[in-house]
């Protein structure tokens, strides 16, 4: 079986033909594993939450510590202070503290993650390579009307679009100058912009399409390829 698989290299604002290229078998057509995605997906959602949740516990509710009521002689349940948890008004037993909801993962697992996931845009024709993103004008517009004559966005789509991921490379000393789809991109709704060097396998996975240029290509195949 060959090491590589051959795609399309599409200009950015033609959506035509450029060349073919030939990509790594084992990053593009990888086995998808989606046990592996969901530990993944897992994990870097757990890294994004705050865990700020806070309730008082008795020490820290407002009241009185004093008895409520004789210990014995009433004919009641036996209570102490109103700061109690089955008081209303009281504390929250055993409620949630200010954690860390972080959880490790393998690098290896994770880049094996996002294989699965380019492999499984890829076999799905959800995948576009591009030679750049470079383009005149930072209006909003131009790039929306740009992303409805390549076929991303269907014609009779309003702003509310299906999702798409721009994944270039932002390195101005490789691909240039990528203020103007940075900016027009910023007020499409579905239109998500990021980094290649910072690419995750949530945003990646959750999008429709996922648009990489050239650099950011050989950079994921740099990252991804087989030892």
């Amino acid at each position: 079986m060959p090491e590589t698989v051959q795609a399309w290299m599409m200009d950015f604002e033609t959506n035509s033909p450029l060349e073919i290229l030939d990509v790594y078998r084992s990053v593009f057509a990888a086995p998808i594993r989606t046990d592996i995605i969901h530990r993944a997906v897992t994990y870097e959602r757990n890294m994004k939450r705050q865990g700020t949740h806070n309730s008082r516990t008795r020490s820290e509710v407002r009241g009185s510590t004093r008895k409520v009521q004789p210990q014995k002689g009433l004919g009641a349940a036996r209570h102490g202070t109103r700061r109690a948890p089955q008081f209303v008004g009281g504390a929250k037993a055993h409620g949630p503290v200010p954690r860390s909801h972080e959880t490790g993962l393998q690098r290896r697992v994770w880049l094996m993650a996002l294989r699965s996931v380019l492999s499984a845009k890829y076999s799905q024709d959800q995948l576009v390579i591009v030679d750049n993103m470079n383009i005149e004008s930072h209006r909003t517009g131009e790039l929306f009307n740009m992303l409805k004559v390549n076929g991303w966005i269907p014609p009779t789509a309003s702003k509310r679009l299906p999702s798409i991921m721009l994944l270039p490379l932002m390195d101005p000393e490789l691909s240039g100058d990528l203020k103007n789809v940075e900016i027009a991109s910023r007020n499409i709704q579905g239109i998500s912009l990021m980094n290649a060097r910072d690419a995750e396998v949530y945003e990646t996975l959750r999008h429709e399409l996922l648009v990489i240029d050239r650099k950011a290509l050989d950079l994921l195949q740099e990252i991804l390829k087989p030892l």
